[in-house]
Protein backbone atom coordinates (compact mmCIF):
# COMPACT_ATOMS: atom_id res chain seq x y z
CA UNK A 1 0.00 0.00 0.00
CA UNK A 2 2.80 2.42 0.95
CA UNK A 3 4.62 1.59 -2.29
CA UNK A 4 1.48 2.29 -4.34
CA UNK A 5 0.92 5.63 -2.57
CA UNK A 6 4.51 6.77 -3.15
CA UNK A 7 4.26 5.80 -6.81
CA UNK A 8 1.09 7.86 -7.27
CA UNK A 9 2.63 10.85 -5.53
CA UNK A 10 5.70 10.71 -7.82
CA UNK A 11 3.50 10.55 -10.91
CA UNK A 12 1.43 13.46 -9.66
CA UNK A 13 4.55 15.55 -8.98
CA UNK A 14 5.97 14.79 -12.44
CA UNK A 15 2.68 15.73 -14.07
CA UNK A 16 2.51 19.00 -12.11
CA UNK A 17 6.07 19.94 -13.08
CA UNK A 18 5.41 19.10 -16.72
CA UNK A 19 2.28 21.26 -16.83
CA UNK A 20 4.10 24.13 -15.09
CA UNK A 21 7.02 23.92 -17.52
CA UNK A 22 4.74 23.87 -20.55
CA UNK A 23 2.81 26.86 -19.22
CA UNK A 24 6.06 28.78 -18.68
CA UNK A 25 7.43 27.99 -22.12
CA UNK A 26 4.13 28.75 -23.75
CA UNK A 27 3.91 32.05 -21.90
CA UNK A 28 7.44 32.98 -22.93
CA UNK A 29 6.76 32.13 -26.56
CA UNK A 30 3.57 34.17 -26.44
CA UNK A 31 5.41 37.11 -24.88
CA UNK A 32 8.14 36.99 -27.55
CA UNK A 33 5.67 36.68 -30.41
CA UNK A 34 3.74 39.62 -28.96
CA UNK A 35 6.81 41.89 -29.43
CA UNK A 36 6.62 43.60 -32.82
CA UNK A 37 9.70 43.09 -34.98
CA UNK A 38 11.54 46.39 -35.32
CA UNK A 39 11.30 47.93 -38.77
CA UNK A 40 14.53 49.84 -39.47
CA UNK A 41 14.92 51.83 -42.69
CA UNK A 42 18.41 52.93 -43.74
CA UNK A 43 19.36 55.19 -46.61
CA UNK A 44 22.12 53.19 -48.34
CA UNK A 45 23.51 49.67 -48.39
CA UNK A 46 26.75 50.24 -46.41
CA UNK A 47 24.65 51.47 -43.49
CA UNK A 48 22.38 48.44 -43.81
CA UNK A 49 25.44 46.22 -43.36
CA UNK A 50 26.45 48.10 -40.20
CA UNK A 51 22.97 47.81 -38.69
CA UNK A 52 22.50 44.12 -39.55
CA UNK A 53 25.86 43.39 -37.94
CA UNK A 54 24.31 44.56 -34.67
CA UNK A 55 20.71 43.32 -34.79
CA UNK A 56 21.23 40.10 -36.75
CA UNK A 57 17.91 38.50 -37.68
CA UNK A 58 16.06 40.06 -34.75
CA UNK A 59 14.91 43.09 -36.77
CA UNK A 60 13.93 43.86 -40.35
CA UNK A 61 16.47 46.18 -41.96
CA UNK A 62 15.41 47.76 -45.26
CA UNK A 63 17.46 49.91 -47.65
CA UNK A 64 15.80 52.93 -49.26
CA UNK A 65 18.06 53.41 -52.30
CA UNK A 66 17.95 50.61 -54.88
CA UNK A 67 21.23 49.25 -56.21
CA UNK A 68 22.84 51.53 -58.77
CA UNK A 69 21.20 54.71 -57.46
CA UNK A 70 23.38 57.62 -56.41
CA UNK A 71 22.53 59.43 -53.16
CA UNK A 72 23.78 62.60 -54.82
CA UNK A 73 20.94 62.66 -57.34
CA UNK A 74 18.20 60.47 -55.84
CA UNK A 75 14.66 61.83 -55.79
CA UNK A 76 11.97 60.46 -53.47
CA UNK A 77 8.80 58.89 -54.81
CA UNK A 78 5.48 58.96 -52.97
CA UNK A 79 5.99 55.33 -51.97
CA UNK A 80 9.41 56.22 -50.57
CA UNK A 81 7.94 58.93 -48.37
CA UNK A 82 5.37 56.48 -47.05
CA UNK A 83 8.12 54.01 -46.09
CA UNK A 84 10.16 56.78 -44.48
CA UNK A 85 7.29 57.89 -42.25
CA UNK A 86 6.14 54.38 -41.31
CA UNK A 87 9.51 52.92 -40.25
CA UNK A 88 10.22 52.53 -36.54
CA UNK A 89 13.69 54.00 -37.06
CA UNK A 90 15.33 55.95 -39.88
CA UNK A 91 19.12 55.86 -40.13
CA UNK A 92 20.89 58.09 -42.65
CA UNK A 93 24.36 59.53 -43.14
CA UNK A 94 23.43 63.21 -43.33
CA UNK A 95 22.51 66.05 -45.66
CA UNK A 96 26.01 66.36 -47.18
CA UNK A 97 25.43 62.98 -48.85
CA UNK A 98 21.63 62.61 -48.85
CA UNK A 99 20.11 66.06 -49.14
CA UNK A 100 16.89 64.49 -50.43
CA UNK A 101 16.23 63.11 -46.92
CA UNK A 102 16.63 66.34 -44.98
CA UNK A 103 12.96 67.38 -44.96
CA UNK A 104 11.66 63.91 -44.12
CA UNK A 105 14.20 63.49 -41.34
CA UNK A 106 13.13 66.84 -39.87
CA UNK A 107 9.49 65.82 -40.17
CA UNK A 108 10.14 62.57 -38.29
CA UNK A 109 12.00 64.47 -35.57
CA UNK A 110 9.04 66.87 -35.25
CA UNK A 111 6.73 63.85 -34.93
CA UNK A 112 9.07 62.41 -32.27
CA UNK A 113 9.87 59.43 -34.49
CA UNK A 114 13.32 57.87 -34.15
CA UNK A 115 15.94 59.34 -36.49
CA UNK A 116 19.67 58.60 -36.32
CA UNK A 117 21.96 60.86 -38.34
CA UNK A 118 25.42 59.32 -38.49
CA UNK A 119 27.36 62.53 -39.15
CA UNK A 120 26.05 63.84 -35.81
CA UNK A 121 27.85 61.10 -33.86
CA UNK A 122 30.59 62.58 -31.70
CA UNK A 123 34.24 61.69 -32.24
CA UNK A 124 34.15 60.86 -35.95
CA UNK A 125 37.23 61.57 -38.06
CA UNK A 126 36.80 63.81 -41.10
CA UNK A 127 39.64 63.93 -43.64
CA UNK A 128 39.49 66.97 -45.85
CA UNK A 129 38.41 66.52 -49.45
CA UNK A 130 40.73 67.40 -52.32
CA UNK A 131 40.51 70.90 -53.71
CA UNK A 132 38.66 70.81 -57.02
CA UNK A 133 38.43 73.71 -59.46
CA UNK A 134 34.93 74.99 -60.16
CA UNK A 135 33.87 74.18 -63.74
CA UNK A 136 34.72 76.87 -66.24
CA UNK A 137 31.83 78.54 -67.97
CA UNK A 138 31.60 78.46 -71.73
CA UNK A 139 34.33 76.71 -73.73
CA UNK A 140 36.91 74.45 -72.15
CA UNK A 141 34.55 72.64 -69.81
CA UNK A 142 33.60 69.01 -70.48
CA UNK A 143 29.93 67.99 -70.48
CA UNK A 144 28.90 71.59 -69.80
CA UNK A 145 25.37 71.13 -71.12
CA UNK A 146 24.96 67.91 -69.15
CA UNK A 147 26.13 69.71 -66.02
CA UNK A 148 23.64 72.53 -66.50
CA UNK A 149 20.81 70.03 -66.87
CA UNK A 150 21.66 68.51 -63.49
CA UNK A 151 22.40 71.71 -61.58
CA UNK A 152 19.23 71.34 -59.52
CA UNK A 153 20.49 68.03 -58.13
CA UNK A 154 24.25 68.48 -57.83
CA UNK A 155 25.87 69.95 -54.77
CA UNK A 156 29.31 70.10 -53.24
CA UNK A 157 29.72 68.62 -49.81
CA UNK A 158 28.84 71.56 -47.64
CA UNK A 159 31.56 71.27 -45.03
CA UNK A 160 34.46 70.32 -47.30
CA UNK A 161 34.75 66.83 -45.85
CA UNK A 162 34.21 63.39 -47.30
CA UNK A 163 30.82 62.05 -46.06
CA UNK A 164 31.61 58.43 -46.99
CA UNK A 165 32.43 57.76 -43.35
CA UNK A 166 31.90 53.98 -43.54
CA UNK A 167 35.25 53.57 -45.30
CA UNK A 168 37.05 54.33 -42.03
CA UNK A 169 37.27 51.40 -39.55
CA UNK A 170 37.77 53.87 -36.70
CA UNK A 171 34.55 55.67 -37.63
CA UNK A 172 32.68 52.40 -38.05
CA UNK A 173 33.53 51.37 -34.50
CA UNK A 174 32.23 54.71 -33.18
CA UNK A 175 29.09 54.33 -35.29
CA UNK A 176 28.51 50.79 -33.98
CA UNK A 177 28.77 51.94 -30.38
CA UNK A 178 26.39 54.86 -30.98
CA UNK A 179 23.89 52.64 -32.79
CA UNK A 180 24.13 49.98 -30.08
CA UNK A 181 23.20 52.57 -27.45
CA UNK A 182 20.37 54.19 -29.38
CA UNK A 183 18.83 51.00 -30.77
CA UNK A 184 19.16 49.32 -27.37
CA UNK A 185 17.20 52.17 -25.77
CA UNK A 186 14.51 51.99 -28.43
CA UNK A 187 14.29 48.19 -28.49
CA UNK A 188 15.22 46.92 -24.99
CA UNK A 189 14.53 43.29 -25.87
CA UNK A 190 17.45 43.46 -28.35
CA UNK A 191 20.07 44.76 -25.89
CA UNK A 192 21.70 41.37 -25.26
CA UNK A 193 21.80 40.51 -28.96
CA UNK A 194 23.21 43.92 -29.88
CA UNK A 195 25.91 43.93 -27.20
CA UNK A 196 27.07 40.39 -28.03
CA UNK A 197 27.24 41.12 -31.72
CA UNK A 198 28.95 44.48 -31.12
CA UNK A 199 31.80 42.73 -29.30
CA UNK A 200 32.31 40.05 -31.96
CA UNK A 201 32.02 42.43 -34.93
CA UNK A 202 34.42 44.92 -33.36
CA UNK A 203 37.04 42.23 -32.83
CA UNK A 204 36.65 41.00 -36.40
CA UNK A 205 36.96 44.54 -37.78
CA UNK A 206 40.13 45.21 -35.81
CA UNK A 207 41.67 42.11 -37.36
CA UNK A 208 40.47 43.03 -40.87
CA UNK A 209 41.69 46.63 -40.66
CA UNK A 210 45.07 45.53 -39.30
CA UNK A 211 45.49 43.08 -42.19
CA UNK A 212 44.53 45.80 -44.69
CA UNK A 213 47.03 48.28 -43.27
CA UNK A 214 49.74 45.62 -43.57
CA UNK A 215 48.76 44.90 -47.19
CA UNK A 216 49.20 48.58 -48.13
CA UNK A 217 52.31 49.15 -46.03
CA UNK A 218 54.66 48.79 -49.04
CA UNK A 219 52.71 51.15 -51.32
CA UNK A 220 54.66 54.32 -52.03
CA UNK A 221 52.97 55.57 -55.19
CA UNK A 222 49.92 57.79 -55.02
CA UNK A 223 46.70 57.69 -57.03
CA UNK A 224 44.01 59.92 -58.54
CA UNK A 225 40.32 59.44 -57.81
CA UNK A 226 37.49 60.33 -60.18
CA UNK A 227 34.89 61.23 -57.54
CA UNK A 228 36.40 62.35 -54.25
CA UNK A 229 34.80 59.68 -52.04
CA UNK A 230 37.59 57.46 -50.69
CA UNK A 231 39.50 59.86 -48.44
CA UNK A 232 38.50 57.93 -45.31
CA UNK A 233 39.98 54.73 -46.70
CA UNK A 234 43.15 56.53 -47.80
CA UNK A 235 43.67 58.02 -44.35
CA UNK A 236 43.07 54.70 -42.59
CA UNK A 237 45.72 53.00 -44.72
CA UNK A 238 48.21 55.86 -45.13
CA UNK A 239 47.68 56.12 -48.89
CA UNK A 240 48.59 59.21 -50.91
CA UNK A 241 45.65 60.67 -52.79
CA UNK A 242 47.29 63.03 -55.28
CA UNK A 243 44.10 64.61 -56.56
CA UNK A 244 40.44 64.25 -57.47
CA UNK A 245 38.70 65.08 -60.72
CA UNK A 246 35.38 66.00 -59.11
CA UNK A 247 33.59 66.11 -55.77
CA UNK A 248 30.21 65.20 -57.24
CA UNK A 249 29.53 62.47 -59.85
CA UNK A 250 28.60 63.76 -63.33
CA UNK A 251 29.87 67.24 -62.54
CA UNK A 252 31.67 69.02 -65.36
CA UNK A 253 35.47 68.99 -65.09
CA UNK A 254 37.25 72.11 -66.25
CA UNK A 255 40.02 72.00 -68.85
CA UNK A 256 42.20 73.97 -66.44
CA UNK A 257 41.80 71.34 -63.72
CA UNK A 258 42.61 68.56 -66.19
CA UNK A 259 45.80 70.35 -67.22
CA UNK A 260 46.83 70.64 -63.58
CA UNK A 261 46.18 66.95 -62.97
CA UNK A 262 48.05 65.99 -66.13
CA UNK A 263 51.24 67.66 -64.85
CA UNK A 264 51.38 65.19 -61.95
CA UNK A 265 49.80 62.16 -63.61
CA UNK A 266 53.12 60.34 -63.97
CA UNK A 267 53.26 60.04 -60.17
CA UNK A 268 49.87 58.32 -59.96
CA UNK A 269 49.47 54.54 -60.12
CA UNK A 270 45.92 54.70 -61.45
CA UNK A 271 42.60 56.49 -61.44
CA UNK A 272 40.21 55.10 -58.80
CA UNK A 273 36.52 55.12 -59.70
CA UNK A 274 33.32 53.64 -58.35
CA UNK A 275 31.89 50.98 -60.66
CA UNK A 276 28.98 53.31 -61.56
CA UNK A 277 31.43 55.94 -62.81
CA UNK A 278 33.65 53.75 -64.96
CA UNK A 279 32.32 55.00 -68.29
CA UNK A 280 33.04 58.64 -67.49
CA UNK A 281 36.26 57.92 -65.61
CA UNK A 282 37.69 55.85 -68.47
CA UNK A 283 37.55 58.84 -70.81
CA UNK A 284 39.59 60.92 -68.40
CA UNK A 285 41.88 58.01 -67.62
CA UNK A 286 42.89 57.93 -71.29
CA UNK A 287 43.58 61.66 -71.29
CA UNK A 288 45.75 61.30 -68.18
CA UNK A 289 47.40 58.07 -69.34
CA UNK A 290 46.12 56.16 -66.30
CA UNK A 291 44.45 52.80 -65.79
CA UNK A 292 41.08 52.85 -64.05
CA UNK A 293 40.74 50.69 -60.93
CA UNK A 294 37.13 50.00 -59.94
CA UNK A 295 35.79 49.97 -56.36
CA UNK A 296 32.33 49.45 -54.88
CA UNK A 297 31.81 52.48 -52.66
CA UNK A 298 28.07 51.95 -52.11
CA UNK A 299 28.32 48.17 -51.58
CA UNK A 300 25.83 47.28 -54.31
CA UNK A 301 27.80 44.97 -56.59
CA UNK A 302 28.08 41.92 -54.35
CA UNK A 303 25.88 40.29 -51.71
CA UNK A 304 28.19 41.10 -48.80
CA UNK A 305 27.59 39.04 -45.67
CA UNK A 306 28.75 41.72 -43.22
CA UNK A 307 30.56 45.03 -43.04
CA UNK A 308 33.84 43.19 -42.42
CA UNK A 309 33.28 41.16 -45.57
CA UNK A 310 32.61 44.40 -47.47
CA UNK A 311 35.68 46.20 -46.10
CA UNK A 312 37.99 43.28 -46.87
CA UNK A 313 36.74 43.02 -50.45
CA UNK A 314 36.84 46.79 -50.93
CA UNK A 315 40.51 46.73 -49.89
CA UNK A 316 41.25 44.04 -52.47
CA UNK A 317 39.53 46.14 -55.13
CA UNK A 318 41.64 49.13 -54.11
CA UNK A 319 44.81 47.04 -54.30
CA UNK A 320 44.11 46.61 -58.00
CA UNK A 321 45.34 50.15 -58.44
CA UNK A 322 48.87 49.19 -57.42
CA UNK A 323 49.32 45.56 -58.52
CA UNK A 324 50.77 46.41 -61.93
CA UNK A 325 53.15 49.03 -60.56
CA UNK A 326 54.72 47.23 -57.60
Amino acid sequence: MNYLLKSLLKQHSFLYLSITLLAFLGGSAWAQSDVKRPQILVSIQPIALLVRDLVGDQADVHTLLPGGSSPHHFQLKVSDRKRLLEADTLIWVGEDLERFLEKVANQRATNQQAVIELVAIEGLEWPQMASVEAPEQGHGSDHQEHHQEHDHNDHHHAHGVDPHLWLSPANVQRVWHALAQQLGEQFPHLITTINNRLASQTQALQQASSATETAFAGVTQGYYVYHDGVAHFAKANNLDQLGALTQVPDEAISAKHLRELNHNASNAACLIADWSEVQQASKYGKRLGLRVATVDVLATQTAYTSYNDYYTKFAKQFQGCFILTQ
